[in-house]
């Protein structure tokens, strides 16, 4: 499973920083973490690339709307699998069900979405 980048974390900013905010903390950022800075850090740079990555979605007002949707959405998902199914009643786990015309349909309850299955 791929891991979440937090890019508001990488920036050491909050969610609801606005445009200058963001950019006084990528600059700050870049000033100390910049390659030229110590040359031979391999885990500088790397660090300074994330920090550019980062900066490059939240600065730009679309891209950092779409990272706010998957942020939230993220979020909300992290949270509901910290729970055991024990906790939640009638969840068992994601089990198939057979449906009409040969479909499986694997029903996520956490998350309320039908995800079918069709047969090849």
């Amino acid at each position: 499973m791929a891991t979440w980048k937090d890019y508001y974390a990488q920036l050491a900013i909050h969610p609801d920083a606005d445009e200058q905010t963001i950019k006084q903390a990528y600059r700050k950022l870049v000033r100390q973490y910049h390659p030229d800075v110590a040359p031979d850090n391999r885990g500088m740079f790397k660090r300074f690339q994330s920090i550019n990555e980062a900066y490059q979605v939240l600065s730009d007002p679309r891209r950092r709307q779409q990272y706010d949707v998957l942020w939230r959405h993220y979020q909300r998902v992290s949270a509901a699998s910290t729970t055991t199914s024990a906790e939640r009643p009638g969840w068992s786990g994601q089990e198939p069900v057979q449906a009409r015309h040969g479909v499986t349909a694997n029903w996520r309850r956490d998350s309320e979405v039908l995800v079918e299955n069709q047969p090849d």
